[in-house]
């Protein structure tokens, strides 16, 4: 169990766990101020999607990457760790 002090997980994990949880905040807000009827700030915090949507691709990229190397070094041949990875 990883949790409290996350030992061995990279700066890259912690970066894609924040930008992730930032997404999920991100949905979570906007429709309650198109409840609130606060348009104003439903478009300017759905202007940082911009920003956070493409963060979050390339930070999924470089995570999948990352582990597929670590399995790759570990011995794990191409193919089974492809399928490790996207569950094929």
């Amino acid at each position: 169990m990883l949790f409290p002090k996350f030992d061995g997980l990279k700066l890259l994990n912690h970066a894609h766990n924040f930008i992730m949880i930032l997404w999920m905040v991100l949905l979570i807000i906007q429709p309650i101020f198109i409840i609130q009827k606060k348009h104003y700030w439903h478009r300017t915090i759905g202007k940082t999607s911009y920003f956070i949507v493409p963060l979050m691709g390339i930070s999924m990229f470089l995570v999948y990457k990352n582990q597929f190397t670590y399995d790759e070094l570990g011995g794990i041949p191409c193919i089974q760790n492809l399928g490790i990875l996207f569950y094929l």
